[in-house]
């Protein structure tokens, strides 16, 4: 437990390979509104696209807001080679009693299908269930997200699950159905290294 508590002490910074992991910052709302403001990129992540920079730095506010509260932990992912924001992974709905919490990602549609969904989560993973000690990691991923659902499959998440009517899509003002997922601790000991 105090390996968990330890990451809302301070915001903590890692890399893998190709990407970089740090916190969301004002700076990047040049970025993060070409993320938010996508269509494709929002399709199964029930919310609006904004419309201004300043509704992405009102939203870089909830993002920090979230962590000091100890509600989530959102990084912005960033390509090492560019030095550009391409995406977000977050942990949350996190159980500090149960040593769980969901994982949740999304990418700039121009770097797409480059592995770098795989890569993050892979990178999570081995920081969640391994240095900070959680038991469990779930995913919640709508039916036609085949991508998200290529990723929790490859790196050995279980499927648990259909879920009906899980998520209210406040843009479509419709509910949508999710797959359950999730990964064991020692499952990924086992297979994730």
């Amino acid at each position: 437990m105090d390996r968990l508590l330890e990451i809302f002490r301070i915001f903590p910074e890692f890399e893998s390979d190709r990407l970089f992991f740090r916190d969301i910052l004002h700076s990047d709302a040049a970025d993060l509104f070409e993320i938010y403001h996508n269509k494709n990129a929002l399709k199964y992540q029930v919310i609006s696209p904004f419309r201004s920079l300043a509704e992405v730095k009102r939203y870089v506010d909830v993002v920090h807001d979230g962590y000091q509260n100890r509600y989530f932990i959102r990084w912005g992912i960033v390509e090492k080679a560019s030095g550009k924001l391409i995406g977000l992974i977050s942990l949350h709905h996190i159980e500090f009693w149960n040593y769980k919490a969901e994982v949740g990602y999304m990418f700039n549609e121009a770097f797409w299908n480059k592995g770098y969904a795989t890569e993050a989560v892979k990178k999570i993973l081995a920081m969640a269930l391994g240095q900070w000690e959680l038991h469990k990691i779930e995913a919640e991923i709508h039916p036609g997200n085949f991508s998200s659902l290529r990723v929790v499959e490859k790196l050995g998440f279980t499927k648990e699950g259909y879920r009906r009517d899980a998520a209210f899509d406040r843009a479509l003002k419709t509910y949508q159905d999710r797959i359950s997922f999730s990964i064991l601790e020692d499952q990924w000991k086992s297979w994730g290294k």
